[in-house]
């Protein structure tokens, strides 16, 4: 399962996966800015209309 998440406090995006994602997955998500948490084990980016869209396209794309 993924979710992606609105990060109010620090104007952000979250994506987080339940296990680690595809190679694929991981290239389109360092290609559009987002980097990896290693803390708290999630994709995260500043959010702007272009990477909100990434992160829909991913779910929409890799949760099949």
């Amino acid at each position: 399962m993924i979710k992606v998440r609105k990060n109010e406090e620090l104007s952000g995006i979250e994506v987080v996966f339940d296990e680690k994602p595809d190679v694929e997955v991981r290239a389109a998500l360092k290609e559009s800015g987002f980097r990896w948490h290693r803390i708290n084990q999630f994709w995260y980016a500043k959010e702007t209309p272009e990477r909100l869209e990434v992160a829909e396209n991913i779910v929409n794309i890799f949760s099949t």
